[in-house]
C-alpha cells in the first residue's frame, strides 16, 4: 500500500494536474425567476427575504469560521423550524388541501 501512494506522488510531480474550479455564479443574479421558481419552489424576493431573517443568526462573530455543511445545514434547519413557528400559516380548509396533495401524487 504504500508502495502506491508513493508512485501516485511520483506521478503527480511528473504529470501535472490541472485544477478545475466550478463557475460559482449566483443563482439570483443568472436565472429567470421562473426557473428560479421551478428549481427552489421559492421566488426570488422570498429566497431573499429567508436569507434577511436568517443571516444575522448565521453570521459568525470572527468572520472566519467554515463549519461543514452538515453543521451548517442542521444550523439553518433548526433555525427555521424556529422561526416557522411564527410565519407558516396553514389553510383552514384543510380537506381541499390535502385533495390538491393527492392529486400532485397522483393517489386517489
Amino acid at each position: 500500500m504504500a508502495e502506491i501512494r508513493c508512485r501516485i506522488r511520483q506521478l503527480r510531480r511528473v504529470v501535472k494536474i490541472e485544477r478545475v474550479f466550478q463557475d460559482r455564479l449566483n443563482p439570483l443574479e443568472v436565472l429567470s425567476d421562473e426557473e428560479i421558481f421551478r428549481r427552489y419552489r421559492f421566488r426570488s424576493r422570498t429566497i431573499m427575504d429567508i436569507v434577511e431573517v436568517l443571516f444575522p443568526f448565521l453570521e459568525r462573530p470572527t468572520k472566519r469560521s467554515a463549519p461543514s455543511i452538515c453543521r451548517s445545514v442542521n444550523c439553518v434547519v433548526k433555525l427555521l423550524a424556529r422561526m416557522g413557528v411564527h410565519r407558516i400559516k396553514f389553510p383552514r380548509l384543510l380537506g381541499d388541501t390535502k385533495a390538491k396533495f393527492y392529486s400532485i401524487a397522483g393517489i386517489l
